[in-house]
C-alpha cells in the first residue's frame, strides 16, 4: 500500500522557459541564445549553485561575469528566477492526495529558485518534506537526495512512489525499492497513480 508520494518541482508542477530569460539576457551580453542557457543550467557554476557549494550573492557575480553581462545583479535576478508558470492541475492534484499521503518534493534546485517559487505560489506548503539539493549538498540521480528523503519517516521502500520527468533521475529511488513513475503528463499521471490504487479526491 502507498503510503508517501514524492514529486519533482520542475516540468512536473511549475513549467519553466530559459529560452526568454536568455533572450533578454542576450541583450546585454554578445554571448548566443545557447551558449546563455548553457551557462545557466548546466555550467560548472550553475551546478555548484544546486548543490549548495556557492551563496547566492557569490553564485550571481560569477553568473555576471561568465555570461559577460552588462547590467546590474538585480537584473540578473530577476531574469535568472522570473521564468516559471504553474502546472495547474497537477498543483491541483497535490490538494487531492493530501488527505491520505505523506506528499514530499526532491528537486534539483537552487536559493534563488525555490525562494522565488515559495514567494510566488502556496502549493509548496502542502508538502510534508522538502527534499532540495541545494541543502543536500547532492543533486538527483544520486542516492544520496533519496536517502535523506525518508530519514525520520517510517515507510517502507515499496510503500513511496517518486515522480519525476527525467527518467535517469529515477535511477536512485528506484535501486532503494521505491516506486517510480516518469511523468510524462497529466493524464498519464493519474492512470499511473491509479494503478498503484492511489486514492484521489474528487
Amino acid at each position: 500500500m502507498i503510503r508517501a508520494i514524492f514529486f519533482d518541482l520542475g516540468k512536473v508542477l511549475v513549467d519553466f522557459d530559459w529560452n526568454t530569460a536568455a533572450e533578454h539576457i542576450s541583450r546585454k551580453s554578445e554571448l548566443k541564445i545557447t551558449e546563455i542557457i548553457y551557462r545557466c543550467t548546466a555550467s560548472d557554476i550553475a551546478i555548484a549553485f544546486e548543490c549548495g557549494q556557492l551563496d547566492s550573492k557569490e553564485f550571481l557575480e560569477k553568473l555576471k561575469l561568465s555570461l559577460r553581462f552588462r547590467g546590474t545583479n538585480n537584473e540578473l535576478h530577476s531574469l535568472w528566477t522570473e521564468i516559471f508558470t504553474p502546472i495547474h492541475n497537477n498543483i491541483e492534484l497535490l490538494y487531492r492526495l493530501k488527505p491520505h499521503y505523506t506528499l514530499g518534493l526532491i528537486s534539483n534546485t537552487n536559493t534563488l529558485h525555490f525562494d522565488y517559487i515559495c514567494n510566488t505560489y502556496d502549493f509548496t506548503k502542502e508538502f510534508d518534506k522538502l527534499i532540495l539539493s541545494y541543502e543536500v549538498g547532492a543533486m538527483k540521480p544520486a542516492r544520496q537526495i533519496f536517502e535523506k528523503a525518508i530519514v525520520g519517516m517510517s515507510l517502507h521502500s515499496e510503500e513511496i512512489i517518486f515522480i519525476d520527468d527525467i527518467a535517469k533521475n529515477l535511477v536512485g529511488a528506484t535501486d532503494l525499492g521505491w516506486q517510480t513513475i516518469h511523468y510524462t503528463g497529466h493524464d498519464a499521471l493519474i492512470k499511473n497513480l491509479q494503478i498503484f490504487n492511489v486514492i484521489i479526491l474528487k
